[in-house]
C-alpha cells in the first residue's frame, strides 16, 4: 500500500458538461491495495555480505482528492497508473535464528511511473527485511518486508512510502 501527501498543485479538469475547470489537489492522495510481482537476482559476496538486483510491477488505482474551485466540492477520482521499480540493494545476513536466516537490506532505487497522462521516473531508496527458512538443500521460502520511498510524481508532491510484504522461494546456486 501507498500513502503522501504533500503541497496541493493545479491542473485543469474537463468536467462532464465539456467545460474545463481549474481543479486543486488536496494534500491526501494514496494508492489503493494492489498485487505485485517481484523478481531478485542475490549474489553473495561473503558468508554475511550479498548484492541484490530486483525488479517489481505494480498496477495501481491511484485516488486523486480535487477541490474544485467556485463549487465546495470534494471530488474523489481514480486513475489507472503502472509502477515499475528496479533496485540494487546490500544484503547484510545476521546470525541465524535455529535455521532460519535473517536479513536486512537497502539500497538506492529507480521507480517509474507511467498511466493516469504520465510518464515519470523518480529515484528513491528502499529498506527492510526478511528471513529465508530452508525446506530443501538448495531451496528454501522467503518472507520479506521492504519500504521503498520515493516523491510523488506531478501534479502532487511529496513523498510516497510504498510498503511491499512479500513471500516467494528461493532457488540457490553454489
Amino acid at each position: 500500500m501507498t500513502r503522501g501527501s504533500g503541497p496541493s498543485g493545479s491542473v485543469m479538469v474537463l468536467l462532464p458538461n465539456g467545460q474545463t475547470q481549474n481543479a486543486v489537489l488536496t494534500r491526501r492522495t494514496s494508492f489503493a491495495k494492489a498485487g505485485r510481482v517481484l523478481v531478485g537476482l542475490r549474489f553473495r559476496v561473503t558468508e554475511k555480505n550479498a548484492l541484490e538486483f530486483d525488479w517489481s510491477y505494480s498496477p495501481n488505482r491511484y485516488e486523486l482528492t480535487w477541490s474544485l474551485d467556485g463549487y465546495g466540492d470534494v471530488v474523489s477520482d481514480q486513475l489507472t497508473q503502472w509502477l515499475n521499480i528496479g533496485a540494487l540493494n546490500y544484503v547484510r545476513y545476521l546470525p541465524r535464528l535455529g535455521k532460519w536466516q535473517p536479513f536486512v537490506t537497502a539500497g538506492p532505487a529507480l521507480a517509474r511511473f507511467s498511466g493516469f497522462t504520465l510518464d515519470a521516473n523518480l529515484w528513491g531508496g528502499n529498506f527492510g527485511a526478511g528471513v529465508d527458512v530452508p525446506v530443501r538443500s538448495r531451496v528454501a521460502l522467503r518472507f520479506e518486508a521492504r519500504d521503498f520511498v520515493f516523491g510523488q510524481p506531478d501534479p502532487v508532491r511529496g513523498i510516497t512510502h510504498n510498503l511491499v510484504p512479500t513471500a516467494g522461494l528461493v532457488f540457490q546456486f553454489y
